[in-house]
């Protein structure tokens, strides 16, 4: 098996991947132009790497201010995450195609490979929300469903617990964005869980 390595490049705005990462024989395997920049999400098997993509709004296509806060500009952009093989570089867009304008972000594996967990707010002006929700989809795209309603919270930096069982992540309340993030972790059949700590950021389980 190959040892890979991904990089965000800004100079090539892409995710560079690199196989036979050893002492000097590192070899650039391919790119992959992205955006956004955010950390992607290997799947537990190495075979594929799942990323956010921003893509902006056509001219034609304008979303409705109606339903949004009176201090919130309507979107002018969306973004999905991506798929790509590394085996063949081929692409699968697991938020639901082109015409879904919905803000998809933060990507886990659960440890099984099976499940994606990410954080997603609709542009929809009847289900807009200030804060992203916490998400779930099988690791081919289908069956998203939300685990959480806290319109003003954004949830995000996903961690599972080694057995697959819970979520641990932050949130950050939109509504009062002075007030420090906190951790919490549920469990992710969907029932309640407890926080954890307030001004935690960046929640791991220990393997």
């Amino acid at each position: 098996a190959r040892d890979w390595l991904v990089v965000y490049d800004h100079a090539l705005r892409a995710y560079a991947l690199y196989d036979q990462v050893s002492t000097d024989q590192a070899r650039l395997a391919f790119v992959v132009p992205n955006d956004l920049g955010e950390a992607p999400a290997w799947s537990p098997d190495g075979a594929s790497l799942v990323f956010a993509e921003i893509f902006f709004l056509p001219e034609e296509v304008q979303v409705e201010s109606e339903g949004f806060a009176p201090d919130e500009e309507p979107p002018r952009y969306y973004s999905h995450l991506k798929r790509v093989s590394i085996v063949d570089g081929r692409q699968v867009d697991l938020s639901g195609g082109e015409a879904f304008l919905v803000e998809d972000s933060g990507p886990a594996y659960s440890p099984d490979g099976g499940w994606i967990a990410f954080s997603r707010r609709s542009l929809d002006p009847q289900e807009w929300t200030l804060g992203r929700q916490l998400w779930l989809m099988q690791a081919d795209g289908s069956e998203p469903v939300s685990l959480t309603s806290q319109p003003a919270l954004n949830h995000a930096g996903f961690a599972w617990s080694p057995d697959g069982s819970r979520l641990a992540y932050m949130l950050f309340d939109q509504a009062r964005v002075s007030e420090p993030a906190e951790v919490w972790w549920q469990w992710a059949d969907g029932r309640a869980g407890e926080r954890v700590a307030t001004a935690g950021y960046a929640p791991e389980w220990i393997p």
